[in-house]
């Protein structure tokens, strides 16, 4: 699935899903006691059951919404004002100009199915999707508000001290994967702002302009060239959340303060990425690079990755020049240096260490051969690891100084 399969991304109705696992009952009904019959936004239940379906969650929670609320079915069209139960394994796509449930594979709690829906959700919709992760043990939905906010949609938790299992919602925080976190009573109110801001004038170019020539002063980095009405939507979250009351209020602010200056550049960046995103690409690429790797000439052949967000396209690199060339010892030496201006994903990118969700796209071969699993995590290999190094700057020659991840 990708974005562009959207039908048309800009009037695509918002789309909520709500995770919960343990205790996640009575968080969801007094999220949708407060939901009117009216919204134009669509509803997505989904709470760990192992491998029975939620049949009887649909009556519990029509007690208290206003919506109608049935189970869901492969094949089922997501409509506004309704809810969905979903059953774990469930995910979204376009068919046609209709968005439908899919049912990809059966699943156990334990493989994260909340990852898996929020990430088909990021992919379906974009800026549409709002994920919410309630009361629950574990870290299901942690991954999968990173692929969502990094699509530009929304992510929010439950404040885990309303949460009578504050597992997930406290994972999703403490991992810097979710917009705002509130108590419950709070969230569809912010949910509902959300799906206004898509209505909403985004700012006049001259007002986000100068916004973004703040930004260029600040921190180097210019976002200028993004669409404006991408722009305008991410200043009006921060215009909300820094509660500015409007953008020429919320310029100011930004002026006077570094930490908001930081906490809107966080916003703009985009690290849509995962392994092997594009195939086709990778094999094109291939047919380019085996030639000049096979040559074994002496000096290094140096590969760069730009805008390497997480690391996942320039591991990638390596995994691929590797299965090609079938060995332990290369007739060149490569060397793949990714960069991002994103030092948070460069961290990870670091790190080498990724959510099983993330790896859920990836041959199972290639991720046996070159990755090793650590306890809840599977960890990049030494030897392609060796291959690659990433840093959190654009500019080509300071990148290359050193080797190592």
């Amino acid at each position: 699935m990708r974005a562009m399969e959207v039908p048309d991304p800009e009037s695509a109705y918002p789309v909520v899903c709500l995770l919960a696992s343990a205790g996640g009952l009575d968080p969801m009904l007094d999220f949708f006691s407060a939901v009117p019959q009216r919204t134009g936004i669509a509803f997505l239940v989904l709470q760990h059951h192992g491998q029975e379906q939620p049949r009887h969650l649909p009556a519990l929670l029509a007690r208290q919404g206003a919506i109608p609320f049935r189970l869901a079915q492969a094949g089922d069209e997501v409509r506004p004002d309704q809810a969905l139960v979903l059953s774990a394994g469930m995910t979204l796509d376009w068919a046609g100009d209709r968005l439908r449930v899919l049912l990809a594979h059966p699943v156990n709690t334990a493989d994260l199915p909340g990852d898996a829906l929020f990430m088909s959700m990021a992919d379906a919709l974009g800026e549409r999707a709002i994920g919410v992760v309630l009361s629950g043990t574990g870290q299901d939905g942690t991954a999968g508000l990173r692929a969502i906010r990094a699509r530009g949609g929304l992510g929010l938790a439950q404040d885990p001290a309303t949460a009578s299992h504050e597992g997930m919602p406290r994972t999703a925080m403490d991992a810097g994967a979710v917009d705002a976190v509130m108590p419950v009573d709070r969230l569809f109110s912010r949910v509902l702002q959300e799906a206004q801001l898509a209505a909403a004038h985004p700012g006049t170019a001259q007002e986000i302009q100068a916004i973004c020539a703040i930004l260029a002063r600040q921190t180097g980095n210019d976002f200028s060239h993004y669409k404006i009405g991408t722009l305008g939507r991410r200043i009006q979250r921060r215009v909300l959340a820094a509660r500015a009351g409007d953008i020429t209020a919320y310029r100011a602010q930004l002026e006077a303060s570094p930490e908001e200056v930081q906490a809107l550049e966080q916003d703009l960046l985009i690290g849509v990425t995962r392994f092997f995103r594009d195939e086709p690409a990778f094999d094109a690429l291939m047919t380019r690079l085996e030639p000049l790797i096979r040559s074994g000439e002496e000096a290094p052949l140096r590969l760069w990755v730009p805008g390497c967000a997480s690391g996942e396209e320039a591991y990638s690199l390596a995994i691929r020049i590797r299965e090609v060339l079938d060995g332990d010892q290369l007739p060149r030496r490569v060397q793949i240096f990714g960069t991002d201006i994103d030092a948070s994903a460069i961290l990870q990118a670091k790190a080498g260490r990724y959510t099983p969700e993330t790896l859920s796209r990836l041959d199972p071969g290639y991720r046996d051969r070159h990755f090793t699993r650590d306890q809840d995590a599977w960890v990049v290999n030494p030897a392609i690891r060796a291959m690659c190094s990433v840093r959190s700057i654009h500019s080509s020659g300071r990148a290359w100084r050193g080797s190592s991840a």
